[in-house]
């Protein structure tokens, strides 16, 4: 269905086009514009990695359409953890897209990258994306209350955990 490659240069404007979706931008946890120098910075930045980040392309294996990115960020060698992120199309949820994008990436992070944990923040209030973890074998592990402004009321944020063990193949 989709496989994880690295980004090209013609990614960026497609990114950068998700950010007009007003809804894209607040599941993710508030709302705010992005000139198009900030866009190509942050992506050139992206591009470059570091120790403790990785980012990756979501294609769909059938025509290799960018559909999503995901990403490590925060990566601790000493503690063999991070954080992932995701953020997939706005108009193709609810494909299964993201379930085998995540699980992808933390099959890259154990076995590759020998990391022992992935942990990640959601949005308390999105359900489908919490639904989409738990299919990866997330399993929740706190609460950030009222940790996010979004469309004039606060939001908590839903901690997420899963262990090398705990990977749903």
């Amino acid at each position: 269905m989709v496989h994880l490659a690295p980004l090209g240069q013609d990614d960026s404007s497609i990114l950068y086009g998700w950010l007009s979706d007003r809804t894209y931008r607040l599941d993710s946890g508030g709302f705010a514009f992005v000139s198009p120098r900030q866009h190509e910075s942050w992506f050139e930045n992206l591009q470059k990695g570091s120790d403790s980040a990785l980012a990756l392309a979501v294609r769909r294996t059938e025509d290799e359409k960018l559909v999503g990115l995901v990403q490590l960020v925060n990566i601790n060698r000493t503690y063999r953890n991070a954080e992932l992120r995701i953020r997939l199309a706005p108009a193709l949820g609810g494909k299964g897209y993201g379930t085998q994008a995540s699980r992808l990436l933390c099959e890259h992070a154990f076995k590759d990258l020998n990391l022992h944990r992935v942990y990640l923040y959601v949005r308390a209030s999105n359900g489908r994306a919490i639904r989409c973890y738990e299919k990866v074998g997330f399993q929740q592990e706190g609460r950030l209350r009222q940790h996010c402004f979004v469309d004039g009321e606060y939001d908590d944020f839903t901690v997420m955990g899963l262990l090398a063990s705990e990977l749903t193949l």
